[in-house]
C-alpha cells in the first residue's frame, strides 16, 4: 500500500526506483500508468490531471504517452517477436514502423530473433523484445519494472545506452531496479521507497553516500547478495 507518495518523473531524466521487495514499487508503477488507479490523490501527466476517487466511469487512458514494461512482459505468444513490436507502433507510424523495429533490434542486439517466437528465446531476450516494443511507441514517459534483471553485462550496457539516448531526446524514464551499478550508471536521480513511502530521493551520486540509515542498510544488503 502506498502512503502519501509525491513523485515527479522529469522529462529527459532517468530516475531509478529502489527499495526492498514489498515496498510498493510495482504498485507505484501501476498507479502512475493508471493500470491500477489509486484510491485517492491525483496523477498529473503533462496538462492532464486525473483526480481520485474518480467522478466518471470512462477515463481516457494515457497510453502510449505513458508506456510500461512489467516483469511479466506480456508478449503475445502466437506472433513473432518482430510482430510483437510492430503491433503497437504500426497504427501510429504506418510505413515507418518496420524501420523503427529494425533500428531498435540493431541497437539492442537481437536482429536474429525477429522471426522467432517468444517461447523460442530466453527470458533475457524476451526482456529486450519488451523494451523495444515500448520504445517503438516513442512514449513521453516510460516506466520499467526490473528490465535488466535477466540480462548479462553486455546487454545491460546496450540497454543503458539506448535508454540514455532516449532520455536525451526528451523521454522521462522511471526504472525499478535492485542493481546498484545499473542505477549508478544509467540514472540521473534515485528514489528509495520502503513501506509504501518515499524515504529518500535525490541526485544519483547520493547512492554512494546515503542520508538515511534505512537506505544505507538496504544498499549494504544488496551488496552482500551480489
Amino acid at each position: 500500500m502506498l502512503d502519501r507518495i509525491d513523485i515527479t518523473i522529469y522529462p529527459s531524466k532517468i530516475t531509478a526506483l529502489m527499495g526492498p521487495s514489498g515496498a510498493g514499487k510495482t504498485t507505484l508503477l501501476r498507479a502512475l500508468s493508471l493500470v491500477e488507479p489509486p484510491d485517492s490523490g491525483a496523477v498529473s501527466i503533462n496538462d492532464i490531471v486525473y483526480k481520485y476517487p474518480l467522478t466518471q466511469e470512462v477515463v481516457p487512458h494515457p497510453w502510449p504517452m505513458v508506456t510500461v514494461v512489467f516483469q511479466d512482459l506480456f508478449l503475445w505468444p502466437h506472433v513473432t517477436n518482430g510482430e510483437n513490436i510492430l503491433l503497437g507502433c504500426r497504427k501510429r507510424f504506418g510505413s515507418k514502423a518496420n524501420k523503427k523495429v529494425s533500428q531498435l533490434a540493431d541497437q539492442l542486439g537481437f536482429t536474429g530473433l525477429l522471426d522467432r517466437f517468444p517461447n523460442q528465446i530466453s527470458r533475457g531476450q524476451r526482456q529486450l523484445i519488451a523494451i523495444a516494443r515500448a520504445l517503438a511507441l516513442e512514449p513521453a514517459y516510460l516506466l520499467l519494472d526490473e528490465v535488466s534483471a535477466s540480462l548479462d553485462l553486455a546487454k545491460v550496457s546496450r540497454v543503458t545506452d539506448v535508454l540514455r539516448d532516449r532520455a536525451r531526446q526528451g523521454t522521462g524514464i522511471l526504472s525499478i531496479t535492485h542493481q546498484i551499478g545499473f542505477a549508478r550508471h544509467s540514472a540521473d536521480r534515485f528514489v528509495y521507497l520502503d513501506g509504501g513511502q518515499i524515504r529518500e530521493d535525490g541526485d544519483v551520486t547520493q547512492i554512494d553516500s546515503p542520508k538515511s540509515s534505512e537506505f544505507a542498510a538496504y544498499l549494504e544488503l544488496v551488496r552482500r547478495t551480489l
